[in-house]
């Protein structure tokens, strides 16, 4: 309407039908006058919720950007530095008002933009949840079997519930009468800080680079067995809580849930596979199918939080049933990461900061103090808890530690449940005292595993590991890597030549094939057991009784890919890496010899170090 009649007074101006703004339309006129007057028309502009909006973004962006970048050398993850930015930048903002602002309001965060930017933010924890769990491979929990994920993830989590429900309940009247913390609040807290959730382990590993590493995998598969053992107790948990209330009510909740379950493995699940299954090789996932998965998502998040679920736990489960890597899990990570992820994201974290009360942390310290000395409590109880169970299963105690401080490692999905607890069952100084908690245990744990694990350690004695070491009678093992077939041809000519039947010397051929690691966290190191690789066996004629070849692929980021080849020349005692340096070609450098160029740089500096 007001376009319309903009189009018309301007016509009837430049006609001559108008010899002042005051013979406009009034509606014209105020729209005209509100929007040219100086500071104060700045004011307006600046509170309206699209400019409003877009300085948030800028602000949180360029902010946690840049101090993540200066905080690098200390190997800080990005979600501390959000969360850091987030609580600087608006815990000192002016305080947003419960009504609508008015003209003459000087607050720069405004109730009714808050509201809005709060849903935006909701929705994008939802779809970084949901990408975060698509990366993530259900089976990966089974590589180390069964026994060792199951032990190490279900007993750092009882063992902290267990140690603070005895510390609850031996002490709650010492706790209430000096701490003057309330035991039922330390009861309800006490199951965030006893879980370690997938999805923020596998943004922790990735940009820490420990995704292809023995730890990191063991680790993160303890965390999904935990993570499924917490979803069968809350399911037991809501049916018992409604079957208090009347058996019909709880009856009616578990069917509620069996019925979910039944859609999730027999109609969104195959839906799914359906997709992969006719997506043709190297082929674009159709934009209909990503729309239809987004709205699926939103539904199901919906329907778990009716059913009694948090409705991050919705996303979660969503992404978890997906098809990892391409084509539908890194078609989605492309499609919809970004956006979630860089713009939606960060709003999340600007109710952090306007829930943040510094006076109200320093006024009741007491309280504070009490709260943190309980989260300190059961920081050491999953540490030593995950020591302990891994010492169960024969591991050392370094690397038991070093799995407990992964295993305490704090994200997203932590400041979201105390989000949830805020204005119910904590004030702002217990959410002040849990949020800067989080920071700090992720901010000192993430230093400590880059600073002692050392994935590529070995016992053996520098310099032992070489060609001239290898006896004139015992077997040579060679080792060659590729991202393609171009090499293979060149790389066949030199086995067959290295491999002379004139001598008794036996010889494996170990071939490792690199595959970047695309739409998944599980990273993999493959040993194809029928001999099927990128060099065939058979094609060997002359020496096929000397030469042993053992193809492996290896599926891991291209910044840690290195590691994979290290870890097997130590591994297989390797006397001689061949590692193909592609020429560089100034008219076409394909994006796999620029990686691999990259990676022998890398690889040399290990090998020095460790062989």
């Amino acid at each position: 309407m007001v376009g319309e009649l903009l189009i018309k007074n301007a016509t009837a101006m430049i006609l001559g039908g108008m010899s002042s703004i005051n013979e406009m339309n009034p509606l014209i006129r105020d729209y005209i006058m509100s929007h040219d007057n100086g500071h104060s028309g700045f004011q307006e502009i600046i509170t309206a919720f699209l400019p409003h909006l877009l300085a948030l973004l800028v602000l949180m962006v360029i902010v946690s950007r840049s101090l993540h970048y200066s905080l690098r050398w200390l190997k800080q993850p990005l979600i501390v530095c959000q969360l850091i930015t987030g609580i600087l930048l608006f815990s000192f903002l002016p305080r947003p008002k419960d009504t609508l602002p008015t003209t003459n309001e000087k607050s720069y965060i405004n109730s009714a933009n808050r509201r809005v930017e709060e849903v935006l933010g909701g929705i994008g924890i939802m779809f970084n949840l949901f990408i975060g769990a698509v990366k993530l491979d259900v089976s990966s929990v089974y590589e180390f079997g069964r026994k060792k994920p199951l032990i190490i993830g279900v007993a750092s989590q009882f063992i902290t519930l267990g140690v603070g429900s005895l510390l609850c309940g031996l002490f709650h009247e010492q706790i209430e009468s000096f701490f003057g913390v309330s035991v039922q609040f330390l009861m309800f807290a006490l199951q965030p800080l006893s879980s370690t959730y997938p999805v923020v382990l596998c943004d922790m590993f990735t940009e820490l680079g420990l995704l292809n590493t023995e730890l990191g995998r063991l680790a993160l598969s303890s965390s999904m067995m935990q993570c499924f053992a917490g979803w069968i107790f809350i399911i037991v948990l809501n049916v018992l809580a409604q079957a208090r209330v009347s058996l019909r009510s709880g009856f009616i909740t578990l069917v509620c849930i069996l019925v979910l379950i039944t859609i999730i493995i027999f109609v969104i699940r195959p839906y799914t596979v359906w997709i992969v299954r006719t997506t043709r090789f190297n082929a674009r996932v159709r934009d209909k199918h990503i729309f239809m998965i987004t709205l699926i998502v939103l539904a199901l998040t919906l329907l778990d939080d009716i059913v009694g679920f948090a409705y991050p736990d919705g996303a979660i489960i969503m992404g978890l049933i997906m098809p990892h890597g391409p084509p539908l899990g890194t078609a989605l990570i492309e499609r919809v990461d970004l956006v979630t992820s860089e713009l939606l994201l960060p709003l999340s974290f600007m109710r952090n900061g306007i829930l943040f009360d510094w006076a109200g942390l320093v006024k009741e310290l007491h309280v504070v103090l009490g709260v943190e000395f309980f989260v300190l409590i059961t920081f050491l109880a999953k540490l030593f808890g995950c020591a302990a169970a891994a010492k169960y299963c024969k591991m050392s105690f370094k690397d038991g530690l070093l799995i407990g401080l992964m295993m305490n490692f704090r994200g997203l999905v932590d400041v979201l449940v105390f989000l949830s607890m805020a204005g119910k069952l904590i004030d702002k100084a217990m959410f002040t005292a849990l949020v800067l908690s989080t920071v700090a245990i992720s901010a000192i744990c993430a230093p400590l595993v880059s600073f002692f694990y050392e994935p590529l350690r070995t016992k053996r004695k520098k310099g032992s590991q070489t060609v001239q070491n290898v006896h004139f009678s015992s077997e040579l093992r060679m080792m060659t890597c590729f991202y393609n077939d171009k090499p293979v041809s060149a790389l066949i000519d030199f086995f067959e030549s290295s491999t002379s039947s004139e001598t008794n010397k036996s010889v494996s051929i170990y071939t490792l094939h690199l595959v970047e690691l695309q739409g998944s966290a599980a990273s993999s190191l493959i040993l194809h057991r029928n001999n099927q690789g990128c060099i065939n066996p058979a094609r060997m004629d002359r020496n096929k009784k000397d030469a042993s070849v053992f193809p492996y692929t290896s599926h891991s980021p291209l910044k840690t890919m290195h590691q994979d080849v290290c870890s097997l020349i130590l591994e297989k005692n390797i006397a001689l890496v061949i590692v193909p340096y592609p020429r560089k070609n100034s008219v076409a450098a394909l994006e796999d010899d620029v990686a691999m160029r990259a990676l022998v740089p890398l690889v040399l500096q290990q090998v020095i170090l460790t062989s």
